[in-house]
């Protein structure tokens, strides 16, 4: 019904604009864009995919629904975005079409994606769509407050895809998640399973520059690059270094490589063409690193045991703390920010302090304490969204009639006929045909093929 409704939407409100206009031949962004948006799509769907098959009984389910999820919010992202930022301008016109736009939609499937981290495993498919549905309208609206209302610098989008992703997704597990998420027999992976998801972790790696830096102008971009190559690069080492240091006998844990390797991307983003100079990026990398692994070491465990959070791939450790250390980095730098450091291009990086009445009109002249102000403004702003939101969609996901997968956690065989080799049902298996009506009522597995009596246990159908 919704992809039906999507395409309603898209014939009534979008039309091509003056990049793909048939009568506009000169303007083509392909040039501009089009390479850097292949890079971020391999990210999206098969760095993003792979890295979510470290569960040893939920690889098809991972991937298939990191595809699903990726798609449908390249279609809804793109209508959702386009639509705040049009209503932000009271401009009513068609929605544009271009290869920009579908940059944007993947910047929305990455949020909507961080978040499936967060519930991974927990929530079907119908559930997963109606989280996204809701999701990434409030990641519009956050990104409009943020970015046109507040004036924030984000170029890597760390607080308004990272951190806003990362704490909706973790309210989300937080209302949804059952107690037996935590030390469930398929909560966890097997050798092959963390070979998979470093496959993942290698071209999240390898492309994150291109994600950072693909919405940036002139030399911002090729600045942005060179930091978050730095800055990626100084966080797996220093991942890596913190991981042997913290583990058990002093040995690697593949969780650390597969994802705290990753979180000096995260956090350069907020900050990516700012003046750091290579020291700079290399400490915020290394930062971020360590809170990454810190995280999953020791934070994660304290906060299922304390408040119940159950955070399947720990997106708190690689997207939200990281996110907001690298918020809390956009604030410190935009307090130094000065034309000594960035002479004329100082508007291209902080659009608000750019002189009053420019080219763009986005100028008003803004100090450098007030931007400070601002960036710490959008942080917080970011996160009692995100947190809020996600609470009342984790709600509305609970409600009966959406499917769920019940106490059948982490395995494939909820939604997938699986080969014989393939997962096994954790709950015994109980023959359809021989339910009764009463037990047919209660909403359990016909579909998975086994009926649950959450007092009793597994019950023999009559």
């Amino acid at each position: 019904m919704m992809q039906t409704i999507i395409i309603i939407l898209y014939c009534l409100t979008t039309s091509y604009d003056q990049h793909t206009d048939p009568k506009a031949t000169d303007n083509s962004q392909r040039s501009t864009y089009y390479g850097m948006y292949q890079d971020i799509h391999v990210m999206i769907f098969i760095g993003f995919g792979f890295l979510m098959t470290f569960l040893r009984s939920y690889g098809f389910s991972s991937l298939t629904l990191n595809f699903l999820v990726g798609i449908y919010s390249i279609e809804w992202g793109i209508l959702v975005v386009g639509f705040f930022a049009k209503a932000w301008e009271s401009d009513w016109s068609y929605l544009g079409l271009n290869i920009e736009m579908l940059i944007e939609g993947d910047f929305a499937a990455a949020t909507a994606l961080i978040s499936l981290g967060a519930v991974l495993g927990k929530t079907s498919a119908m559930q997963t769509l109606i989280m996204v549905t809701f999701e990434l309208i409030f990641y519009a609206l956050n990104f409009q407050i943020g970015v046109n209302g507040l004036g924030a610098a984000d170029i890597g989008a760390t607080m308004f895809i990272h951190t806003f992703g990362a704490y909706f997704g973790l309210a989300v597990s937080w209302v949804m998640s059952p107690k037996t998420s935590k030390d469930h027999k398929e909560n966890g992976s097997v050798y092959h399973s963390d070979m998979f998801s470093m496959v993942g972790t290698i071209f999240l790696w390898v492309f994150w520059p291109s994600f950072v830096s693909v919405l940036a102008d002139g030399n911002n971009q090729d600045r942005a690059i060179l930091h978050t190559v730095l800055a990626i690069s100084s966080s797996c080492m220093c991942a890596l270094l913190a991981s042997s240091l913290l583990r058990p006998d002093h040995k690697f844990d593949m969780v650390d490589v597969q994802n705290a390797t990753l979180a000096g991307g995260v956090t350069i983003g907020a900050v990516a063409d700012h003046y750091l100079g290579g020291g700079g990026a290399l400490f915020v990398g290394a930062a971020a690193g360590i809170l990454s692994t810190i995280g999953y070491v020791y934070v994660q465990p304290a906060l299922e045991e304390k408040i119940g959070l159950f955070d399947t791939c720990g997106v708190h450790n690689l997207h939200g703390m990281p996110g907001v250390l690298g918020g809390l980095a956009s604030v410190v730098s935009a307090a130094c920010a000065g034309k000594s450091l960035y002479g004329d291009s100082l508007g291209s990086v902080f659009g608000a302090m750019a002189p009053e009445g420019n080219d763009d009109g986005a100028g008003e002249g803004r100090s450098a304490s007030q931007q400070a102000v601002n960036q710490l403004l959008a942080l917080l702003i970011t996160l009692g969204i995100a947190i809020a939101s996600g609470i009342v969609t984790g709600m509305i996901m609970k409600l009966a009639t959406f499917d769920s997968p019940g106490d059948e956690l982490f395995n494939d065989v909820t939604a997938f006929g699986v080969p014989g080799d393939g997962p096994k049902p954790s709950i015994a298996p109980l023959d359809a045909a021989s339910m009764t009506d009463a037990s047919r009522k209660k909403g359990f597995g016909v579909s998975y093929g086994f009926e649950l009596d959450r007092v009793g246990g597994v019950q023999p159908g009559s």
